[in-house]
């Protein structure tokens, strides 16, 4: 009974010491404590691809544009807060 309890108390502590560690690299690596709320989505931000679709469309112009903005957003805003609600 003794040795049970004392292995229960290892498993313990180590438990508490993994999660506290798991906690400790999270805090320090992801996003908890950033400000910018939008580093939690993984959104493509601030890149511009051309794709060239000639060879499946007819068209005049054959090359597409896909961009997004430093906000992750594809239009013209100049900050996600002035956003207009669709409602």
């Amino acid at each position: 009974m003794q040795q049970a309890k004392r292995v229960l108390g290892i498993l313990a502590v180590n438990a508490v010491l993994l999660a506290a560690g798991i906690v400790a690299v999270e805090l320090i690596f992801g996003g908890w404590l950033d400000a910018r709320q939008l580093n939690r989505l993984n959104l493509i931000k601030g890149q511009v691809y051309r794709h060239d679709v000639s060879g499946l469309y007819k068209a005049d112009k054959p090359v597409i544009t896909y961009s997004r903005d430093k906000y992750g957003l594809r239009g013209a805003y100049t900050s996600p807060d002035k956003i207009a609600s669709l409602r």
